[in-house]
């Protein structure tokens, strides 16, 4: 299955330590992609990190969403060289939204629909 999605979805973004509270993150700034413009995988068994954290790849059909999504880790406040739990200076949580209502495209940070 991960080499249908290597080749499927061929422009890669990995990143270590890229799990636990860290999911919330990468899942909003993938909000309003739809589930065919990528897939997200793991490599590695984990063992041979300090805290079992495997790399995490997401793979895109497109080489702009991969390059804005790169973009994006670089600069979101995630340190993601250290473990999810040993970083002490958080990024803010994103918004809570339900994910049964798609994406939530043209979000400006407020929910009054204006």
């Amino acid at each position: 299955m991960v080499y249908g999605y290597a080749r499927d979805f061929p422009h890669h973004v990995r990143l270590t330590n890229a799990g636990m509270w860290r999911d919330d993150h990468t899942s909003y700034a993938l909000r309003d992609l739809g589930p065919n413009d990528f897939k997200e995988w793991t490599e590695g068994d984990g063992r041979h990190a300090p805290d079992g954290e495997r790399t995490h790849v997401w793979g895109f059909k497109s080489a702009e969403h991969a390059a804005a999504f790169k973009r994006w880790a670089e600069t979101c406040g995630i340190d993601w060289t250290i473990p999810a739990l040993e970083q002490n200076a958080r990024p803010p949580r994103p918004p809570e939204r339900n994910f049964f209502q798609g994406p939530m495209t043209g979000y400006r940070g407020d929910q009054s629909g204006s």
